[in-house]
């Protein structure tokens, strides 16, 4: 049995009603879901793949308030800690993600991360 979030549902939801409102009939909805938020968001329906960028960005803000709700300032006051968890949480993976976020971070020296610095990385 799939277990659907209520908040999923509410999206949903929100996008038939938009399309409803664009004057869009039950028979004329799309099937597919991203092309149905894609047109509810007047985004081109056409293209074919989703903006990846915007959906990180957006993911990662849910995620940010998730943790901010969890740990409220934990993480930010106490590195080496947060650190270590997140290389407990993320296990093997602790390396991928370190690496990503200097590039996200940027170097504290404030140099622009290269894919060569990167190589050079001893993770």
């Amino acid at each position: 049995m799939a277990v659907i979030s209520e908040r999923s549902v509410a999206n949903m939801r929100a996008v038939k009603k938009t399309l409803q409102e664009d004057g869009r009939g039950s028979d004329e909805l799309p099937v597919n879901w991203y092309v149905a938020l894609r047109e509810a968001q007047h985004r081109d329906p056409e293209r074919k793949e989703l903006d990846y960028e915007d959906f990180e960005w957006q993911q990662a803000k849910v995620w940010a308030d998730r943790m901010a709700k969890a740990l409220s300032t934990k993480l930010a006051h106490s590195p080496t800690i947060a650190a270590k968890a997140l290389v407990l949480h993320l296990g093997a993976k602790a390396a991928d993600v370190a690496k990503e976020m200097l590039v996200e971070a940027g170097d504290p020296l404030g140099e622009k991360i290269t894919e060569e610095m990167m190589a050079d990385l001893p993770f």
